[in-house]
């Protein structure tokens, strides 16, 4: 019995010893080299020094959150643990996880996971203030244009030009400062402040052009591109004007003349010169004279004050006038009184429009046609043409002579054969031919 004791203790304490060192192998590896996937691990692959390469594809192992309440949970099974992790809402884990029980238990749970670590880095990335990629370059502010007229701003073409200069303006792309000036001294202080006060460009209307055309080279000396419109096309060449828009007066007098034979009207015309016309318009009276061949045409300077009376006065003197031209539309509801008053009803146009929103059927009906001038388009012309100008030939100032726009106006016919008939636009802007708000009168 000893002797096979004795035969089988080597070999026992043999197995014994080969266990024990074994467990000790294990016991120190765990105690000096800790788990493979610790946080500790973790934060060191994600930090890697400043001449390290692409980053090495993590293990399998890594891909899972690394997230320390599910490493090593305070409370509760694994399974509780999974089943918590499944029913939370997506990008919710940071939010869910309990702060007291990772901090306390795992040191290194403060410090960021891989995944934490890149989020942390995009959100650098973007809040940095560095150019990470293409970006809109803010628009530049439109260039600025300063438009000068000679005329009265209480009159309806200056109010016409003021009006669609700024949609001129808003249609092309620029910034408007638009004034208007009876007096030429004050014209010249408005192009000089343009001048200094940075604008790209100048339009201005050349009456008195002896005064207002040094100022205009004053200006271009110091880069102001220039275009001009209305009043004296003759003068643009010696102001440097690029561009130069206006009326064709010569054509409006034919325009006229054409409307009152069509009219049947074979005796004497009466044309009427407002005071402070628009040079333009003067010589109308002369050369329509020079295109009605039906009958003789007189014209007459009318006063400043009580522009109705002179007119009554002037067709009770001459009863058999058979037609009545108003170079200004200013005067329409003048002449409209006037024509009630003295018993005669000539046959009656105007050069230029006017707003018959503001007059009743019975009053519309009594004009005849009136021939368009360009207030609407003179402006909207020049500023487009002198806009390409700036944007695509910025040495344009060395350009030798004016381009010359002298446009032929077209008429609108009133009266019953007229479109003063057609349904109104519903605008009270100035510029409505049709009924607009003025139906009550109809009724």
């Amino acid at each position: 019995m000893n002797s096979k004791l004795g035969r089988w203790a080597r070999p026992v304490a043999v197995a014994v010893l080969i266990l024990v060192t074994a467990a000790l192998t294990t016991l120190v590896n765990q105690a000096f080299f800790g788990p493979v996937d610790s946080p500790g691990d973790a934060s060191l692959q994600v930090a890697p020094g400043p001449d390290a390469g692409p980053a090495e594809p993590e293990p399998a192992a890594s891909a899972e959150p690394s997230n320390p309440g599910e490493s090593e949970p305070g409370a509760g099974s694994l399974e509780a643990g999974q089943a918590d992790m499944a029913e939370s809402e997506p990008h919710s884990s940071e939010t869910e996880v309990d702060p007291g029980d990772g901090a306390a238990e795992e040191p290194g749970a403060s410090e960021p996971g891989p995944d934490a670590g890149e989020s942390s880095v995009d959100a650098g990335e973007a809040d940095d203030g560095h150019d990470h990629g293409p970006h809109p370059e803010a628009p530049e502010p439109s260039p600025k244009l300063c438009v000068v007229a000679d005329g009265d701003p209480e009159k309806l073409y200056w109010r016409f030009t003021e009006f669609h200069a700024a949609r001129a303006a808003k249609a092309v792309g620029l910034q408007l400062e638009y004034s208007t000036h009876p007096d030429a001294a004050d014209r010249v202080q408005a192009i000089e402040a343009c001048a200094r006060n940075g604008a790209h460009m100048i339009m201005a209307t050349l009456a008195e052009p002896e005064v207002i055309i040094p100022a205009i080279h004053a200006a271009a000396e110091l880069g102001v591109q220039v275009a001009s419109f209305g009043a004296g096309a003759e003068f643009a060449d010696e102001a440097g004007s690029l561009v130069h828009v206006s009326m064709d007066a010569s054509a409006a007098a034919r325009r006229a003349a054409d409307q009152f034979a069509a009219a049947g009207v074979m005796d004497a015309v009466l044309c009427l010169i407002p005071e402070g016309v628009e040079p333009l318009r003067r010589h109308i009276c002369d050369d329509l004279g020079s295109n009605f061949a039906e009958g003789a045409v007189a014209a007459h300077q009318l006063a400043a004050a009580d522009p109705g009376e002179q007119i009554a006065d002037l067709l009770a003197a001459a009863p058999d006038t058979a037609g009545l031209l108003v170079l200004e539309a200013d005067l329409l509801p003048h002449a409209i009184a006037a024509m009630e008053e003295s018993g005669v009803a000539p046959v009656l146009g105007s050069i230029g429009e006017y707003p018959l929103s503001k007059l009743s059927f019975a009053e519309r009906d009594q004009i005849a046609f009136t021939v368009m001038d360009l207030a609407r388009f003179e402006v909207l012309l020049a500023a487009a043409a002198l806009r390409l100008m700036h944007t695509y030939h910025p040495n344009a100032r060395f350009f030798e002579g004016a381009m010359i726009f002298q446009g032929e106006p077209n008429v609108h016919t009133g009266g019953a054969r007229g479109g003063h008939e057609r349904p109104g636009s519903g605008e009270d802007d100035g510029h409505d031919h049709g009924h607009g708000e003025e139906d009550d009168h109809h009724h």
